[in-house]
């Protein structure tokens, strides 16, 4: 029946699609062994080579963090592709992996702070924020970050500390890499603390 083949097409097309997003190409291969049953005509096989490229590339990013992971380009690579893909559970491993390696090198402390953001673990992304303020405390940028994180904790007299600090420290600074002023003054995150004298005397004193 020409309908019901429609019907069955259609479906697995919007199968295909979703698993292409989900980065699971050997099953979105299967469907295009499907598709060109039902649909000799289709270019189908043209989508089945790239998809087999593409997990050989993808594998070949994971299978590189496995073999080193505490080298930082792979972390950063295989993260990249996990949270591209929406693979939360895989994302985790390879954070707790990359975190054994860490130590107290500044480099790898943000790569693992930014990647605890991406995951929304603020808890452990706190632990190293603070971690930074004492390997550099006087850089505006890990007192900056470490208020944000208490704000997303709802710690808000911690970030208030933390946010004072940051300011004090930018107002010294030779070398702002970000403009603090206008984050603060922007985002969102920081209406609970935006009105504070405190914070209002340090924003009217810029560097």
């Amino acid at each position: 029946n020409p309908s019901s083949l429609i019907f069955i097409k259609r479906i697995l097309q919007a199968r295909e699609q979703e698993l292409v997003r989900q980065g699971l190409y050997e099953k979105a291969t299967s469907i295009t062994d499907e598709l060109s049953k039902i649909d000799p005509e289709g270019n189908h096989h043209l989508r089945a080579d790239f998809y087999k490229r593409e997990a050989f590339n993808e594998s070949q990013i994971l299978d590189a963090f496995r073999s080193d992971p505490q080298n930082s380009t792979n972390f950063m690579r295989a993260i990249y592709l996990l949270g591209r893909r929406s693979r939360t559970n895989e994302m985790i491993e390879t954070i707790s992996k990359f975190a054994s390696t860490a130590g107290d090198d500044p480099r790898k402390l943000t790569y693992l702070k930014n990647s605890y953001g991406l995951i929304g673990d603020w808890k452990k992304k706190e632990v190293i924020d603070q971690k930074l303020t004492i390997i550099d405390p006087e850089n505006y940028a890990p007192w900056f970050d470490l208020a944000q994180t208490r704000l997303q904790l709802d710690k808000k007299e911690e970030a208030l500390a933390a946010l004072t600090q940051a300011l004090s420290l930018y107002q010294k600074s030779e070398t702002n890499m970000i403009n603090i002023h206008t984050a603060i003054k922007t985002n969102n995150l920081f209406a609970p603390l935006r009105e504070h004298p405190k914070i209002k005397q340090l924003l009217k004193t810029g560097p």
